[in-house]
């Protein structure tokens, strides 16, 4: 009787051979190895207990323990652990001990074992015992970087062939979606802020149909400074108590009713003083940006909520509290810019400052200042006087305007460098994970441009994301892969 057999490894004997290794790799890392080195053995500890915890998982998926719930992805980590005697090409330290550095992602524990050796001067275990990568923590296992690309390309025509079948899907939420559009169009085409108040029906698309209708027959009457409040009432009202024309519109009054009140003289002449107020305080606003040597001075007060509403969760009522009390702000801000102007007139406290140019000066409510490198913002308060302001300006201003140059010429060179390796992969974008450091961002992309002639064909205008896992991103098309992808997957 023959005795059947198989060319595919016994799990069990594969896990008695790797455990076999992780043994011997254990002496030359094992923090009892370096008692006369409290500070090597503290991060050998460290490190040797996270390598250990996910040895140990791999091992009990591998015998598939029922007691052992799956582990949960962890993030990639940064292991670094101390041997005794010289690894190759490194020379010991005056201790006598190498330092190892390894990148140890859970779903790729292979490749960070063979790392580990391989910095340890060990020769590292056979490329069938080695663990491979993890599905469950990973996503999919690809044995290429060809049939990782492949996989996103036939995942992006299935998600096509979805979208096509739910065009009905897409067509009905658009039209739910049509008082958002409607009212973003009406804002952005006449400048008027629309905001909601109580009352008003779930279904809103007849009513912003109605507004644009109203808005058309009144086009003579410019309301770009102006507020409109849809509410669920009867009445027509008109507010000027603020520095822009705020108009109530009751859903329950008649079309002509709105078309007459948007007509009115009243509506015309306070138009006309809110559009003089704002180009005020623009012509002030440049004046000062001038004077003082900043690229913009700007301002934060609002005359409404930021646009935001939720029907479920609406509070409408003090629509018009928030609108008054914006305006108040806003005059003060036109008082503090005209006393600007009269200062600089005299040549009294408002001078140029130098090492400013790159600065966006915001006034905020309140009193104080607060500085922002990214965005290049220095925010004062309406409150401070003018010699506070300008010493704020000296003292902060030119070093936040400094760091902010200086923040722009790096993502200039990084845009360059990067438009010259996207235009050598043949791709849209590219981009790294927050796990990805500098130095391995630097190595990877300089890989990527060395092997662009065998990458274009591969990547076939895919989106790549550098990380530290083979996989696809679904939410954004995008293909994520290692860093270090030369060691890990083939081209």
């Amino acid at each position: 009787m023959l005795r059947s057999f198989s060319s595919v490894p016994n799990p069990h004997a594969k896990l008695r051979e790797l455990k076999r290794h992780v043994l011997r790799l254990y002496k030359h890392i094992h923090p009892d190895r370096l008692g006369r080195f409290p500070r090597q053995r503290a991060v050998n500890e460290n490190s040797f207990q996270i390598l250990q915890s996910a040895i140990d998982r791999h091992f009990d998926r591998v015998e598939a323990r029922p007691s052992t719930p799956p582990p949960a992805p962890q993030p990639a980590q940064k292991l670094t652990f101390f041997a005794h005697g010289s690894a190759g090409d490194k020379k010991p330290d005056r201790h006598n001990l190498t330092k190892a550095v390894i990148h140890m992602h859970e779903s790729r524990l292979g490749h960070a074992l063979v790392s580990l050796f391989k910095e340890l001067g060990l020769e590292p275990p056979p490329q069938n015992v080695i663990p491979s990568t993890v599905a469950g923590l990973e996503g999919m296992q690809f044995s290429s970087l060809r049939e990782l690309i492949m996989y996103a390309r036939r995942v992006e025509m299935e998600s096509i062939t979805k979208k096509n079948q739910a065009a009905a899907d897409v067509v009905q939420r658009r039209i739910d979606d049509e008082v958002a559009v409607t009212r973003l169009a009406l804002q952005r085409s006449r400048g008027v802020q629309i905001v909601l108040g109580t009352g008003l029906p779930v279904k809103l698309e007849r009513l912003f149909r109605r507004l644009s209708r109203t808005i058309r027959s009144a086009r003579n009457v410019d309301l770009s400074t102006s507020v409109i409040e849809l509410d669920g009432g009867c009445e027509v009202e008109l507010n000027t108590s603020g520095t822009f024309p705020f108009i109530k519109l009751g859903a329950c009054a008649t079309e002509d009713a709105w078309v007459e009140a948007l007509a009115s003289e009243q509506v015309r002449a306070a138009a006309k003083t809110g559009q003089a107020f704002a180009s005020e305080l623009q012509e002030k606003e440049a004046a000062l940006a001038q004077t003082i040597g900043v690229r913009l001075v700007m301002h934060d007060f609002q005359l409404m909520r930021g646009g935001q509403w939720d029907m479920n969760k609406r509070d409408a009522s003090d629509n018009l509290d928030v609108h008054l009390t914006g305006s108040g702000l806003l005059r003060r801000y036109q008082s503090v810019l005209r006393c600007c102007a009269s200062s600089a007139d005299t040549d009294i406290g408002v001078v140029p400052v130098d090492g400013i140019s790159s600065l966006a000066l915001m006034f905020t409510e309140g009193s104080g200042f607060h500085a922002d490198v990214e965005q290049g913002v220095l925010r004062v308060g309406i409150d401070d006087d003018i010699d506070k302001i300008m010493e704020t300006l000296k003292t902060h201003g030119v070093y936040v305007s400094s760091m902010y140059e200086r923040k722009m010429i790096h993502a200039q060179n990084e845009e360059k460098r990067l438009s010259v390796v996207r235009r050598a992969l043949g791709i849209p974008s590219i981009r790294r994970v927050e796990e990805v450091s500098d130095r391995d961002w630097d190595t990877a992309l300089t890989k990527l441009k060395n092997d662009s002639g065998r990458l274009r064909e591969v990547f076939d205008g895919t989106p790549v994301v550098i990380g530290t896992q083979a996989r696809l991103l679904r939410d954004s098309g995008e293909v994520e892969i290692p860093y270090d992808y030369d060691q890990w997957l083939p081209i």
